[in-house]
């Protein structure tokens, strides 16, 4: 156990060589040829500027591959996710290994079966089991909707819960412009929680999700890109295909 995470000295790899660069040059072929669709009059223009092929009508944006891996090489080998207390901070990044907890949907009772909205206090007692769960490093969470708050509302509500249950750093999200209201939160704290930046699959990015990932760079955070593709019905059914995909869509999002 290393700094707040798991330190590994022989990585298992389940590709080889050739079958990761397959993949990534599959991404940049996806990215060159196909293009991502993004529904963002300023990204657009950025993207353009950076000697992307743009059809402003379309929203559509073809990546030069030289774009690409010049955008990877400036990505921090490392990156510092700070909780509310020193020793609750993560370093991301080799050679550490970290685990977040992930978003639930609903509630499960035990005695019965039933399925149920999360209340606040369901809320409030998951975090404070995540806080007590030392394998468990980030919080990301824990659900996705709480029963009296307004989705609008959803993110900032549980990123002030985490302040208050938990001392580990955070993943959050925002929509609508509530980050800003997180990106306060996190300035008057200290802590610079990593933004998770969904596309919308297949190779769209919503513009909540654009302008979301602007306000959090912008402040200085971390930027969490993510796909949320579903094999088969959002991305090729092949896992070599979804992957090809995922990987486009992610370092588009690095790229802007």
């Amino acid at each position: 156990l290393g700094q707040q995470g798991f330190v590994v000295r022989r990585p298992f790899n389940v590709l080889t060589d050739d079958e990761v660069k397959r993949i990534h040059f599959g991404a940049l072929d996806v990215l060159s040829r196909t293009g991502m669709v993004f529904h963002h009059k300023r990204a657009l223009e950025l993207l353009a500027d950076a000697h992307c092929s743009v059809d402003i009508a379309r929203e559509l944006v073809k990546f030069p591959p030289y774009l690409v891996e010049e955008s990877l090489r400036k990505c921090p080998k490392r990156v510092l996710l700070k909780g509310t207390r020193p020793e609750y901070d993560v370093t991301v990044g080799d050679p550490y290994v970290h685990f977040a907890s992930c978003i639930g949907m609903d509630m499960l009772d035990i005695d019965t079966l039933d399925r149920r909205t999360p209340t606040l206090q369901d809320t409030i007692n998951m975090v404070r089991v995540l806080d007590r769960l030392e394998t468990v490093h980030l919080n990301s969470g824990p659900f996705s909707h709480i029963q009296g708050v307004p989705d609008s509302l959803i993110y900032p509500t549980r990123y002030g819960l985490s302040l208050k249950y938990t001392s580990k750093p955070s993943i959050t999200a925002g929509i609508g412009g509530t980050e800003l209201s997180t990106i306060e939160l996190a300035r008057v704290v200290g802590q610079n929680p990593a933004a998770h930046v969904q596309c919308s699959p297949p190779l769209t990015l919503s513009s909540d999700k654009i302008e979301c990932l602007f306000n959090f760079a912008e402040a200085g955070h971390p930027i969490l890109p993510g796909s949320g593709l579903a094999m088969g019905m959002t991305s090729p059914v092949t896992i070599a295909g979804a992957l090809v995909q995922q990987l486009a869509e992610i370092l588009s999002v690095i790229v802007l």
